[in-house]
């Protein structure tokens, strides 16, 4: 473990200490109060405290609990979105791409991608529109991410690669063959905490569970936000000065807020205005995802079928080493925005649209999870007011007296979003200073575990070869100790489920160093047990027990 090892000891970082944070951020009025832990908002906090700001963060439930713990696990810069002349978008996101390539070294995996291609002649028009497309792809920056050109692969190339693939699902227009690029993919809740470790890191404050209730405003100047739930009521009790008149809440002072709260922007601006209008709505667009075993369809590399579905943006992605995911739906929702679910014609849906490019097509009984997540898109409201070019992967600044918005916008284009937002912030403070995230390492990052350093975990561990191989990839640098939890307690080398390589001392972390509060939290974010097996409460009594002896018998 030579080249991983670290000595470094890790930030403590458990909910148990919610308490305590919130007292601190109510201590003394801060620079920047973040609102929203999303890959956006902790974007913005980490952004914030590497500029020497004081700054806290506040989520409503969970880390990475809405739209940034259900995406499609893609880093990428948007292919499909040349044909609409997002120019803007795809040269941003892959300049992020590449930037996330390098900071978060052990979450991100390249992803070949195959774009089949059907059409009549020796070179069909689909075939001279992707390759077309492709070449401007790799000129916006595309080639320095990935490392190499797109290569174009011959119907013998292309069924030796994807066996499990069909080369006839258009009837009488023939298969020609397909373009093989790279993207990226990544966990996205890994890389979620992985940024808010950083920041917490960096002396970010830094509480879950506190749900913002209103902006504090004075005049047309939000000053602030009252919190609510269980641990800003303790906190208010010990800091009665910053307590609401009854004390249910805890009022926090900021000489800037950031709303970074993705499908609630909208609202969050609204709370405690009044009746005065915002400027833009967030107009959701739902994307459900399914979980299969790879062995299923018959990939190794991701699959877009959107030139062949009516441009729906259909695909098929290899996960983890025996699983594969296919999305997407694409659809305006006006639904639940806390608990989004895949109902049963939405899966038809996507069944029907995938089947036909499979040889041996799937059903229900091969599913094995399904998610749902709602892209916050965004445009103007009925009042006029703020103007957004159209309704995109584009994100929204909205710049008001003690208060920055951004939503929209791509998971990829995280930093960029965030670093847009604290340059305002840092307009309204009257501060100086650029940001610093361009080139800062996430916590945990470093290069692809080697071979040997495989077997080592394995030995130490006693574990199976994906198992280490699972654990180097998802907590890089901090595996040491990891290990030392191991070997103090040498039961957290067992699986947490006898199907996935989640060990039980990823629980045990999740408690002590990535503020997990029950047991939801670690089955569907700092695991993704719900996202991969139908049965993830097998993992439960397990869970509960770390999660206890750490914060406490009510984590169950």
């Amino acid at each position: 473990m030579a080249r991983g090892d670290t000595s470094a000891p890790p930030v403590a970082f458990a909910a148990s200490g919610r308490v305590a944070q919130l007292e601190a951020m109510a201590a003394a009025p801060l620079d920047v109060l973040v609102i929203g832990g999303g890959i956006t908002g902790v974007g913005v906090a980490l952004d914030a405290v590497t500029r020497g700001l004081r700054v806290g963060i506040v989520e409503r439930d969970d880390w990475a609990c809405g739209t940034s713990s259900r995406s499609s696990k893609m880093i990428h810069g948007g292919l499909r979105y040349l044909a609409s002349g997002d120019v803007k978008v795809v040269r941003e996101s892959l300049r992020e791409r590449s930037r996330i390539q390098r900071n978060a070294e052990h979450l991100v995996r390249p992803l070949p991608m195959l774009l089949p291609t059907y059409g009549h002649g020796p070179m069909p028009l689909q075939r001279l529109k992707l390759g077309a497309g492709l070449w401007v792809y790799e000129a916006l920056g595309h080639r320095k991410a990935a490392g190499s050109l797109h290569q174009w692969l011959d119907v013998g190339e292309f069924t030796r690669l994807v066996p499990g693939v069909s080369i006839g699902p258009r009837g009488r227009t023939p298969f020609r063959g397909a373009h093989h690029y790279h993207d990226a993919s990544a966990d996205d809740v890994r890389l979620v905490l992985a940024v808010l470790r950083t920041a917490v890191a960096n002396g970010a404050l830094a509480v879950n569970g506190a749900p913002v209730t209103r902006l504090l405003r004075e005049g047309e100047r939000v000053v602030g936000a009252a919190i609510g739930g269980d641990a800003a009521a303790q906190a208010a009790q010990s800091t009665p000065e910053a307590g609401s008149s009854d004390g249910s809440e805890l009022e926090l002072r900021a000489r800037v807020v950031v709303n970074a709260t993705g499908v609630w922007a909208d609202e969050t601006l609204r709370a405690g205005a009044g009746d005065a209008p915002v400027g833009f709505r967030v107009l959701p667009s739902k994307g459900i995802h399914l979980a299969v075993r790879r062995d299923r369809v018959g990939i190794d590399s991701g699959i877009a079928f959107f030139g062949q579905t009516d441009n729906s943006n259909v695909f098929i992605e290899p996960w983890q080493e025996d699983l594969a995911f296919i999305g997407t739906t694409d659809a305006p929702y006006d639904g639940d925005l806390v608990r989004p679910e895949a109902t049963l014609d939405e899966i038809d849906w996507l069944l029907d649209r995938v089947n036909p490019f499979l040889r041996t097509p799937i059903g229900h009984e091969d599913v094995l999870a399904t998610w749902a997540g709602l892209r916050p898109l965004v445009g103007p409201d009925a009042e006029g007011g703020t103007k957004s070019e159209d309704v995109s992967r584009r994100h929204l600044l909205v710049d008001r007296a003690g208060c920055v918005t951004i939503t929209g916008g791509k998971l990829t284009a995280y930093r960029s979003m965030a670093e847009l937002a604290v340059d305002a912030a840092m307009a309204q403070l009257g501060r100086r200073g650029k940001s610093r995230t361009r080139e800062l390492r996430l916590e945990g990052s470093r290069p692809m575990p080697s071979s040997a350093e495989i077997d080592d975990v394995c030995a130490q561990l006693g574990v199976e070869r994906s198992d280490a191989r699972h654990l180097l990839r998802r907590h890089g640098t901090n595996v040491p100790h990891l290990l030392e939890l191991v070997r103090q307690r040498p039961e957290l080398a067992e699986r947490l489920h006898p199907d996935r390589p989640y060990l039980a001392v990823e629980a045990a972390w999740a408690a002590s160093h990535e503020q997990a509060r029950d047991v939801e939290d670690v089955l569907h974010r700092r695991t993704r047990l719900a996202l991969e097996t139908r049965d993830p409460e097998r993992a439960s009594d397990v869970v509960a027990a770390e999660l206890a002896a750490v914060v406490g018998a009510h984590a169950s």
